[in-house]
């Protein structure tokens, strides 16, 4: 990889304003300090490891090349992510004398250890462009790779601070610094935009699967293609649900008008944190349902809204029979289907409003859609029968 511009350091915000007075000190003279800890005990015993300078790694700071990844994924599960921040800090650490740096999570067993930039080339840039992770290609961890620099950086090295929300808090503890706040929901696998629409309906702009909802819906043709759009992620980054979905088209059970449901039993939050083991089961939603959500015959053709329109229907008929207690949707056959959210929208709020559950609705991400299109008016009161 090139040099990067700026790596990153992930705190708590109670911990900033010593930070910015002091600088960012290792992890073995912050246990000397009066500080919010957010560390696990068992992970930091796996990063008891010697680097190429002689130093263990507990001397160093450890910053991220990339700081969406899965370490921080945990964290915002187990702690209110409005008390995290990244602090974005200067590439000029690099310079510094025997700083090192691992190609993954220093605590994975596999872990490789370099020192000198010029072995930068060792680290999988490639990686850090992608929405999520899985443990099969090893991408999760290769997010992970560490910038280890011995004992401290100095507070000059912050060159900006990333919060998941405008935060009055954060800024009394910046003052008068020259450190500029940048607030980044994407970053912290929080909603970009989010809007109620009534007491259960919702409309959101960001990833849906960080959706804290039960059940995902997945746009999806009867012909057992997953080629694009969502369902080419669902089917990369969850196969086991790809191979469900085959099947249910093969045995033809996913037809127009009759969506299928897979009751999938394995926690997503278990899957995409770094560790396990280390969240806080009390914070933890469930097991995540896939409700595979037929809107196109055939993959080349463009969605109908009709066969969108019978596949809601089904879903009011049979939410409670299948126990499906919330559900995220994407705006259905928009975007690759070439539907258009003022026709799409107030048909799935037409049926949403019919149920008694929470649903998100998750907006195209790359539409700047005008408010008229989003008012609780437009799109609760304008189904056109």
């Amino acid at each position: 990889m090139k040099q990067p511009t700026e790596l990153y350091y992930i705190c708590h915000i109670d911990n900033l304003e010593s930070i910015l007075e002091k600088g960012i000190c290792s992890r073995k003279d912050a246990e000397k300090l009066d500080h919010e800890d957010i560390h696990d005990r068992e992970v930091l015993a796996r990063r008891n490891k010697q680097l190429p300078n002689s130093k263990n790694v507990s001397e160093c700071v450890n910053l991220y090349f990339h700081a969406r990844n899965a370490m921080l994924y945990r964290l915002t599960c187990n702690i209110d992510r409005k008390k995290l921040v990244v602090l974005q800090v200067s590439s000029s650490v690099l310079d510094q004398e025997d700083v090192c740096f691992s190609d993954r999570n220093v605590a994975a067993f596999n872990a490789r250890f370099f020192s000198g930039t010029t072995e930068l080339k060792n680290i999988d840039a490639s990686v850090f462009k992608k929405e999520y992770w899985t443990d099969s290609d090893d991408t999760k961890q290769k997010m992970m790779a560490e910038v280890l620099v011995p004992d401290r950086i100095l507070p000059d090295k912050i060159i900006g601070i990333y919060s998941s929300i405008k935060n009055d808090a954060l800024a009394d503890i910046v003052g008068d610094k020259q450190v500029p706040i940048s607030v980044e929901p994407y970053m912290f696998f929080a909603p970009q935009y989010r809007k109620s629409l009534n007491n259960t309906i919702f409309l959101s702009k960001g990833d849906m699967f960080f959706s804290t909802m039960q059940t995902f819906t997945i746009s999806v043709n009867t012909r057992g293609i997953m080629g694009k759009g969502l369902a080419s992620r669902t089917k990369y980054q969850f196969p086991d649900a790809y191979v469900r979905y085959q099947d249910d088209c093969k045995n033809k059970k996913l037809k127009i008008g009759k969506p299928t449901l897979y009751k999938r039993a394995t926690r997503i939050e278990e899957e995409l944190a770094d560790d396990a083991a280390q969240l806080k089961q009390d914070n933890l939603n469930g097991s995540r349902w896939f409700l595979f959500f037929p809107t196109k015959r055939h993959w080349r053709e463009d969605s109908r809204l009709d066969d969108i329109e019978k596949s809601m229907q089904w879903l009011v008929q049979n939410y409670k029979k299948e126990n499906i207690e919330s559900i995220a949707l994407p705006a259905l056959g928009c975007g690759l289907g070439n539907l258009h959210w003022k026709d799409v929208g107030p048909v799935m709020c037409h049926y949403l409003k019919q149920m008694d559950i929470k649903s998100c609705i998750y907006l195209p991400m790359d539409q700047q859609l005008p408010e008229d299109l989003l008012s609780e008016n437009y799109l609760l009161n304008s189904y056109d029968v």
